[in-house]
């Protein structure tokens, strides 16, 4: 049995139709993992390149200094007056709390976590100070990250 010319169009449009849908869908995975590797970039940035954090970074970095400067417990941070070195601990926390809560909701994944932020969620768990003050502060999903990280 011989096709006839509209069972060829029909064929090659159905052909065109179902590559144009691969094509297109490929290009969408290809767009969207560009746009999450810009939105890891920027988060990266804000954390490493950028100055807001910094002093923090220094002090985790080195715990003698944190100790040094602010304490040696989160009760003296909370309760010595000195909001200017709270406030720098709590905006970091915070930025820590916000990453969990991008992870709860399913828009990071603990991979990509452990990737850009290993280093310094081991530090914040590894000192008693930052691990006090995130329970008196209630940063619930930071808490639950820090377990898992």
């Amino acid at each position: 049995m011989r096709m006839t010319t509209i069972n060829w169009i029909q064929t090659a449009f159905y052909f065109f139709t179902i590559l144009g849908i691969w094509l297109s869908w490929i290009t969408f995975k290809a767009n969207q993992r560009i746009k999450r590797a810009e939105w890891l970039q920027s988060l990266f940035e804000k954390f490493y390149e950028g100055s807001h954090y910094k002093q923090v970074r220094r002090w985790l970095d080195f715990e003698d200094l944190l100790i040094k400067e602010l304490g040696n417990d989160a009760e003296h941070i909370i309760n010595d007056g000195d909001h200017i070195k709270e406030e720098m601990l709590a905006d970091y926390l915070n930025f820590f709390e916000f990453i969990a809560s991008l992870e709860k909701l399913k828009q990071l994944s603990l991979k990509e976590i452990k990737l850009l932020f290993a280093y310094y969620l081991n530090r914040i768990k590894d000192i008693k100070l930052c691990t006090d003050y995130i329970e008196k502060g209630s940063y619930k999903n930071l808490s639950n990250l820090l377990k898992r990280v």
